[in-house]
Formats: structure tokens, sequence, C-alpha cells
């Protein structure tokens, strides 16, 4: 089984980067369909513990947001919306191999940021990585990205 985790708003709020840049599991690794329930359970545990500091609050991701776990996609989507923010999915294909548009990464050779760690794609078709993607994040001092390391 191959776990995909995405953003899927247009927007990408600070509070879903960090969430992908924690994420408990490595997407670019295969896991065995028996160990599936078990990562379920601790993906279902992160998403219930998890907090996001915005504007010098700090708050539960579940208390802002809606949860729905099903057998093979996890979908978190704001209260105040219907359109889902992040969408995890469990596969049994693989996902693509991708290389950023921007700045050339790939799966084998990501962009760095010391605040939000490597980055992820942020497209089905892995075409954009994350730190691209997001203003403050490519263009803070910080970032280094293959071409430019």
């Amino acid at each position: 089984m191959w776990i995909t985790a995405e953003i899927l708003s247009k927007r990408k709020p600070l509070w879903a980067l960090e969430f992908l840049a924690h994420f408990p599991f490595n997407r670019s690794q295969e896991y065995e369909k028996e160990e599936l329930e078990k990562i379920r359970s601790v993906i279902i545990s992160y998403v219930q513990d998890f907090r996001y500091r915005q504007r010098n609050n700090i708050y539960r991701l579940i208390n802002t947001h809606d949860a729905v776990y099903m057998p093979l996609v996890i979908t978190i989507t704001p209260k105040s919306s219907d359109k889902i923010s992040i969408a995890i999915t469990f596969s049994d294909e693989k996902p693509v191999p991708g290389k950023c548009c921007i700045c050339g990464c790939d799966d084998h050779h990501a962009c760095f940021n010391p605040d939000y760690g490597n980055c992820w794609w942020i497209d089905r078709k892995h075409t954009l990585c994350s730190h691209c993607a997001i203003e403050d994040i490519v263009n803070h001092p910080g970032t280094l990205c293959p071409d430019n390391d």
C-alpha cells in the first residue's frame, strides 16, 4: 500500500503545510497491506492530536476542522466550508514519480527549508513542490532547492 497525503485547496494554509511536514509516514515508501489498520490508527491519532498556531493562538485541528475516516481515504475539511483541505489516500498504485516544473526537484532530490523540512508534492501529477508553491517558503533565505544549493 502507498500513502498519498496532499493539500487539495487552492490556498496552502500554513497549518496544512505543518501538517504534511510532520506527517508520521514516509509517502515514498510502500507498506504491507497487513499494516494498513495500524497505519490508519496512527494517522487518525495524529489528526486528532495535531495542533497549529494561527495569529498567536494555538488550535487543535479537530476543533476547527472535520475529519472523515473511510477505509481508504481520510479527509480533513474546515468546519466553515465544505471544501476538502487535505486528503490522505491508501492505494495499491505507486505514486507517480515527479519533477517540479519550477525548481527541478524530484523524489530523490528534495528542496529543504529549516522551518518546514523537505518539500512534498502538492498536486496529483507531481509537477509542483510545496516549497515553490508557497511564496513565504520559496523566498525564505534558508530554502535550498536542488538547482540552487
